[in-house]
């Protein structure tokens, strides 16, 4: 059985975890030196990139990253557009996520266990436009499913959506 969990931030902010994190990192560095760790490894992808039409980045653990087509999306991630950007996202759930130009979103929580019913999904839209398409989470548990904007959250409860939001 293959279940999958990604764990959101306050999770990994306890002492035992960071201590854990940091033994970790330090086991790699001395293992490999010269070389350079990747912002992201195929454990903690949720999603790739689909489509990309112009300006579009991530803020990954506080570094601004270019996006390419069929790069991953990690939990936490700060999609970022320009003025002429927008970039599609389809999540391991099959979940559907664009966003249009000039538009910040981020990926709260993302838990996909179909084999034991896990599933939650939840995204906050802090400027631009968004349009949605449901996939296995929203099928599954569509209680769990949460897009959130400056002013508003909503709870997912039909197949697909469009959000549009202040610039911020």
């Amino acid at each position: 059985m293959n279940i999958r969990r990604v764990y959101p931030r306050r999770y990994w902010a306890s002492a035992a975890m960071q201590g854990i994190a940091l033994g970790l990192a330090v086991v790699m560095v001395v293992a490999a030196p010269g070389t350079v760790a990747k912002a992201e490894t195929p454990d903690e992808s949720i999603g790739r990139v689909k489509t990309l039409d112009g300006e579009v980045s991530v803020v990954r653990a506080g570094d601004t990253l270019p996006v390419a087509l069929g790069d991953a999306i990690v939990l936490m991630d700060e999609v970022r557009t320009g003025a002429d950007g927008s970039v599609g996202i389809t999540f391991d759930d099959e979940t559907l996520l664009s966003l249009g130009p000039e538009s910040v979103m981020v990926i709260d929580e993302m838990v996909y266990a179909p084999a034991t019913g896990d599933a939650s999904f939840s995204a906050n839209l802090l400027g631009g436009s968004l349009s949605y398409v449901s996939g296995g989470i929203a099928k599954l548990r569509p209680a769990n499913v949460r897009l959130s904007t400056p002013t508003a959250t909503i709870g997912i409860r039909g197949t697909a959506l469009a959000i549009r939001t202040p610039k911020r």
